[in-house]
């Protein structure tokens, strides 16, 4: 990390432009001020998409943004995507996304394929990918990861290949991709048949 932030500073030095894109979910809302700031210490141009999958997320342009304050954001961005929910007409197609979200005949996974993609957040935290970041907060996960120390694949306090033997790496999400555990995320934004 200190190698990063070093490289990161001496691009600021010698003027160069870059771009900090930082991709928006629900689950990450707040953070989006830290990152803009980190991208504007290190001289990066900040932009924000709304989500890699358009129909994820009922897009809200800034203008809207601006007259909704943070706090009751998420609930006027449900009451705008619930207003414009599927009629009785579709519940049957509504029914085969559902089934295909919940049995993929497997995965397209960054993490595994030959790009072997791992995400590094702003405050060091590894995942196998960005889809897993904040995982820990989910509602469905928060027993999974209560047993795991804080910290726990934080490469500033262990380092990339301690992260990496961990039993998360090493051992669970290998499980998910052999559906032998299972992790809303993976089946949702990665299953081959979604």
């Amino acid at each position: 990390y200190e190698i990063i932030e070093r490289n990161l500073n001496i691009f600021k030095q010698h003027k160069g432009k870059g771009k900090w894109q930082f991709i928006q979910f629900k689950h990450n809302i707040e953070d989006m001020i830290m990152a803009k700031k980190k991208a504007n210490d290190f001289g990066f141009r900040f932009f924000i998409h709304n989500t890699r999958k358009i129909n994820d997320v009922l897009k809200v342009s800034d203008d809207v943004r601006k007259l909704i304050s943070q706090d009751n954001f998420d609930k006027k961005h449900e009451e705008l995507k619930q207003a414009i929910a599927p009629k009785k007409k579709s519940k049957k197609i509504e029914k085969q996304i559902v089934k295909s979200l919940n049995n993929p005949s497997g995965f397209d996974c960054m993490h595994v394929n030959e790009r072997k993609t791992i995400a590094i957040t702003y405050d060091f935290n590894m995942w196998p990918c960005c889809y897993h970041y904040r995982l820990d907060r989910e509602d469905d996960m928060k027993n999974f990861f209560a047993g795991y120390p804080a910290g726990w694949n934080n490469i500033k306090e262990h380092g990339i290949e301690t992260v990496f033997e961990h039993p998360y790496f090493t051992d669970y999400i290998p499980a998910v991709l052999r559906k032998e555990e299972y992790i809303r995320t993976c089946y949702h934004k990665c299953g081959k048949n979604v």
